[in-house]
């Protein structure tokens, strides 16, 4: 009398198991419960095979592994001594919700180019990481030069004078994201310039003054707002006037105009 065994074993998985990576990994030791086997002759044979996110192959109880960041499916294999078998699966899904990092170069203060109220800066790179992937880096420009979300790097470009801050966003492969701001300070340091009309000699009328019409002195400034004062000294005096002198009764004399012109940085 020959008694055959046709019946299948059964293997049953565990449910789906979840995780979040590891600090500062990429990956999470995860304990997979056993999965339960039986067979109506003896006991059968396990092995098992991970897909994808994980790769590998074992026999056995998968046990205590690492898996790596997305969605791997364990296969189990169960086989009895009559070489018939059955199949189950089960998932093991890592998250990472571990942020990125940004970390910006120090905050940067530099002096307007010549002749010129901005200045061009090369902004040291920000340096990013991530436990796992850096999917993308952006900044935002804003005070007193102003620039909408940008991909990637500052690198070269004009500052306005003042203070520009740059906020740094970095977004890693699962959507997490991190901020840092930089500074950028424009201080300007060239003084203004201002050019005196040629000096100027005339003879009294019958009384001992003369008015006179003083030429207006050229000013100029690397940046837009300045001020102009003059004082006079010697035969006419005057204490500090804002403005152009204009024309205005000099004594008998000579009388020296002092222009003063200051930009908006005190320069």
């Amino acid at each position: 009398v020959t008694v055959t065994d046709n019946q299948a074993p059964t293997v049953t998985a565990a449910a789906g198991a979840t995780a979040n990576t590891a600090t500062g990994l990429c990956s999470a030791s995860v304990a997979v419960v056993n999965a339960t086997i039986s067979d109506n002759c003896g006991t059968p044979t396990l092995s098992w095979t991970l897909s994808g996110s994980t790769t590998g192959s074992g026999s056995g109880q998968v046990g205590t592994q690492s898996f790596n960041k997305g969605v791997t499916t364990i296969t189990y294999t169960v086989t009895d001594a009559s070489g018939n078998t059955a199949t189950a699966s089960t998932t093991v899904t890592v998250n990472d919700n571990q942020a990125p990092s940004v970390v910006p170069a120090s905050n940067a203060t530099v002096s307007t180019d010549l002749n010129s109220c901005v200045a061009t800066y090369a902004v040291t790179a920000a340096t990013t990481s991530d436990n796992c992937t850096v999917a993308s880096l952006s900044y935002v420009l804003s005070g007193a030069t102003v620039q909408s979300s940008t991909s990637g790097q500052v690198g070269t470009r004009t500052f306005n004078k003042g203070v520009t801050t740059i906020t740094y966003t970095v977004t890693d492969g699962s959507g997490n994201t991190s901020t840092a701001v930089q500074t950028v300070t424009v201080n300007d340091t060239q003084s203004p310039t201002v050019t005196p009309a040629s000096n100027i000699s005339v003879n009294i009328t019958s009384a001992c003054t003369r008015s006179v019409a003083v030429p207006n002195a050229t000013i100029s400034d690397n940046c837009a707002t300045k001020t102009l004062t003059y004082a006079l000294t010697g035969a006419t005096t005057l204490a500090s006037t804002s403005g152009q002198v204009g024309t205005r009764t000099f004594n008998k004399g000579v009388t020296t105009i002092t222009y003063t012109l200051t930009d908006s940085s005190n320069n």
